[in-house]
């Protein structure tokens, strides 16, 4: 698992990936508006083709590569519009999972991943409970996440609107019990204290964690339960999506076209 973990990012790669790894602030540093269409100083001439694999290659990359191109084609709704304006937008599947705005003038195919961030360990992710989504798959796995209260080992199980996600604090990556102060053995225990059931745990910052820091708009996360409310499908209004990208939605608008010309489509 190690191994197959840096692998994902390497550095030749330069994929920008679901983890609070600091090559992932290298990736985004170096990741400029030109660099997917230019080597260096001399631009290189692409074939609509390559160009629209590129763009599904790093996008796919950031929501997950680990998803198979079968997943993918499932997931991604039929009728996202390709260009400004969402008014062609049709909810004929599922009626309200992706939002809209009439008027809005973001390109409506950066939501073309947006049923992922209802996984449970995307939520366990962004909810920042796990430094990378893997390790958030391996909690879940391991059994310390719930669902509704009751324990649940699904990785991949779309949640509902209204669902809670809790986490064990104990796994935690930031999280750190409070140290222990020596006590004397004659000493009685002190009744006030809390008991591990409801012990408060200290918060510790981990290295590079910062830039990823945000809370998306449709998850409500409790840091004093360590559980997250999945309020809704992710929107977009007349001049924001709120579903987190480090690209732009023309980038996400290629990608489409990629699978709309292929899979299922």
């Amino acid at each position: 698992m190690t191994v197959g973990r840096l692998d994902r990012l390497k550095l030749t790669r330069g994929l920008i990936r679901l983890s609070w790894n600091k090559k992932n602030l290298y990736f985004l540093a170096n990741k400029r508006q030109g660099d997917l269409a230019t080597t260096g100083s001399r631009a290189v001439r692409r074939s609509v083709f390559q160009q629209q694999w590129i763009a599904k290659r790093e996008t796919r990359a950031y929501h997950d590569a680990d998803i198979t191109e079968r997943q993918i084609n499932k997931l991604i709704p039929r009728d996202l519009p390709t260009s400004g304006g969402l008014s062609d937008l049709r909810k004929k599947e599922n009626p309200g999972r992706i939002g809209n705005s009439e008027n809005s003038k973001v390109n409506g195919a950066i939501l073309m991943y947006a049923q992922l961030e209802s996984r449970i360990d995307f939520i366990v992710f962004r909810s920042h409970f796990a430094n990378s989504i893997w390790n958030a798959r391996r909690l879940i796995l391991d059994g310390h996440v719930k669902l509704n209260g009751k324990r649940f080992k699904f990785p991949s199980h779309q949640v509902k609107e209204g669902d809670l996600i809790t986490v064990d604090p104990k796994m935690i990556c930031t999280l750190k019990p409070p140290k222990k102060t020596p006590e004397s053995k004659d000493s009685k225990p002190d009744t006030n204290t809390p008991s591990k059931r409801g012990m408060e745990y200290d918060f510790v910052p981990l290295p590079y964690q910062q830039p990823f820091m945000f809370i998306p708009d449709y998850l409500e996360v409790n840091y004093k339960t360590c559980s997250t409310v999945f309020l809704r499908y992710p929107t977009i209004n007349n001049s924001s999506c709120d579903l987190p990208s480090p690209f732009p939605p023309e980038l996400h608008a290629m990608a489409f076209l990629h699978y709309s010309k292929r899979g299922r489509y």
